[in-house]
């Protein structure tokens, strides 16, 4: 398993989400306005190549941050 965190900033305060296109392996994420985390546990070999992004957005407007699963 693997746990990735995110932390973000933005005036105004941006809402974060994580979005996981269509991840094969179960996972569950806790998510504040600001910060999560996003546990991903039995890790399936069809999510290699796949890619996970931390996304921020508010009125101004959207920023991310990915990676990609090996």
């Amino acid at each position: 398993s693997i746990t990735l965190s995110c932390s973000v900033a933005g005036d105004p305060v941006p809402n974060m989400y994580w979005d996981v296109g269509n991840l094969v392996s179960k996972h569950m994420n806790e998510t504040s306005h600001t910060q999560g985390s996003l546990r991903i546990t039995n890790i399936s070999s069809d999510d290699s190549g796949k890619q996970i992004s931390c996304v921020a957005e508010n009125l101004v407007g959207e920023d991310q941050d990915s990676v990609n699963l090996t």
